[in-house]
């Protein structure tokens, strides 16, 4: 059984598995990128070239190296930290004749750290193929020579490059994180109704007191954040098991403080009135590993947690006329009105008064009260008051019917 996060009644919550299980990473470690056919070659030769795009995934070992050769140039794989030291280079690899894909099998397994990036030396012009896109490569000047271990590369400049080349081995810390539910809920859990969303994850090979952080995000269509969880860690001791729920309330009144095991962080929109489509968690490990996992197979309908009145801060629109007036007109923002005039041609062409030959009179004496006299806008607003009274009596009740009944 789960040993979900919040004091009473979250267990509840989950009722049944509401999402497909995602693993992240598992048991590998990995560098660098797919080794495709790629648009180019460097010109430069004898020089060393760092890919930034995907450093070392996790502390480990790597055992296979693959890349794209185009040519049959030698050259050689180099390991540099985050500041460009060189920690590691392979033996001299020439590639067999053909081109294409090709694969290298070190004589022992190659000790890498996290965040560490891979490189080639082209002992000529270039063997492997990249293309102009990804973040900025790190190169050494033309003929500048084989680097040395433990020696940081001198830089001649950098440039947007994504070459075919990368290496996988052995993760050598244990812990990985999976997804395993992701649902629409409208519960009363004992701390107040949940009426949003519940997110579930577990972890392999650790347990939730191994771990030092744990944030869980919301989003929306486009990667657009809705909301974030970060879990407490004060309360890691009482999680004595390996699954956690995270619950983001949209419209209901689950209390997060009184709960306490979460401390919740809206975005301006937070699901109020877009659906979520995905959510990631992060989870950092006491052994230093970061395990993620992201879960895009929501269950439900998240129609049926929006709000049933606007968000806050939403104001608008007018149903009366006098409602723009004196400068009434500036406090509306659904819709926004750049006059006084627009707010009365807004309100008499939604909310037909039968007041048509008023019309033009109304946005004369809001849009020009300062040619007009003040007596006259007084009686133009009274004989419109008069006409208009039981009109918007009628229109108000009517547009009411129809709002209650869309609602339904």
């Amino acid at each position: 059984m789960k040993n979900n996060i919040a004091k009473i009644a979250l267990m509840a919550l989950l009722i049944a598995p509401f999402g497909l299980a995602m693993p992240a990473k598992a048991a590998i470690v990995d560098v660098g990128n797919t080794a495709i056919s790629r648009t180019s070659l460097d010109g430069f030769s004898n020089f060393t070239i760092v890919d930034t795009n995907n450093p070392v995934s996790a502390n480990g070992s790597l055992d296979t190296f693959t890349y794209y050769a185009k040519n049959t140039n030698s050259f050689e794989f180099v390991l540099v930290d985050s500041s460009n030291v060189v920690k590691w280079i392979s033996p001299t690899i020439t590639p067999t004749p053909g081109e294409g894909v090709k694969t290298w099998i070190p004589g022992g397994a190659v000790s890498v750290t996290m965040n560490w990036n891979l490189g080639v030396h082209f002992d000529s012009t270039g063997t492997i193929p990249f293309d102009s896109t990804g973040n900025l490569a790190t190169y050494t000047s033309n003929g500048s020579g084989m680097p040395t271990v433990g020696v940081a590369l001198i830089p001649a400049g950098t440039t947007n490059r994504t070459y075919s080349f990368g290496a996988t081995g052995t993760d050598t810390l244990l812990g990985t994180l999976s997804a395993e539910d992701f649902g629409v809920v409208n519960y009363d859990t004992g701390l107040g109704i949940l009426k949003g969303y519940t997110a579930g994850f577990g972890l392999t090979d650790a347990v939730f007191t191994d771990a030092t952080s744990v944030v869980v995000k919301l989003y929306s269509v486009g990667d657009v954040l809705l909301q974030t969880n970060t879990f407490n860690t004060a309360n890691t001791p009482l999680i004595t098991g390996n699954q956690i729920s995270s619950p983001f309330d949209v419209s209901g009144t689950f209390n997060y403080a009184t709960d306490g095991y979460w401390t919740n962080v809206r975005e301006p929109q937070y699901g109020q009135s877009v659906p979520a489509v995905k959510v990631i968690a992060t989870v950092t490990l006491t052994n230093g590993k970061v395990v993620t996992a992201e879960n895009t197979n929501l269950t439900g309908d998240p129609t049926t947690i929006y709000p049933t009145n606007p968000p806050p801060g939403v104001v608008g629109p007018p149903t009366d006329k006098d409602q723009c007036k004196n400068d009434g007109w500036k406090t509306f923002n659904n819709p926004a009105f750049n006059n006084q005039g627009d707010c009365v041609s807004f309100v008499v062409s939604h909310h037909h008064d039968g007041n048509d030959d008023h019309h033009q009179e109304d946005i004369n004496e809001n849009e020009g009260t300062e040619n007009n006299d003040n007596n006259e806008n007084e009686d133009h607003g009274a004989i419109n008051s008069e006409n208009n009274g039981s009109h918007h009596e009628s229109n108000h009740q009517g547009n009411n019917n129809h709002h209650h009944e869309s609602n339904h």
